[in-house]
């Protein structure tokens, strides 16, 4: 059971704008790229999942992700969606949200 992220230099660069977004209150922990990885950690919790795989995408600041279960096939995959910061504007990047808000949301 692990995560592999297969484009570690862009993720630890979302991170670091992650954590500083919520470090100076732009967006609250729950939008963040912290919160994401918390929930890819509790999908490798659940019966049969052996692993999530995080890669990037086409839009910027976004990922793509796919989780596969113990037997290699695919369980659900989609996307990592940055919405954008105060500073930046609200952002869809292909992607439509019940609820806007700024910071990152995974979509599936």
């Amino acid at each position: 059971m692990n995560i592999e992220i297969k484009c570690p230099e862009r993720w630890n660069t979302e991170w670091e704008i992650s954590r500083e977004a919520v470090r100076d209150g732009v967006i609250t922990r729950s939008r963040s790229l912290y919160q994401v990885a918390e929930r890819c950690f509790n999908w490798l919790s659940l019966d049969g999942i052996d692993r999530v795989v995080i890669g990037s995408d086409v839009c910027q600041h976004c990922f793509s992700f796919a989780i596969y279960r113990t037997d290699g096939s695919l369980d659900m995959n989609g996307g990592i969606i940055f919405h954008g910061l105060p500073t930046t504007g609200y952002q869809q990047n292909g992607s439509v949200s019940v609820d806007p808000a700024y910071g990152w949301e995974i979509h599936t």
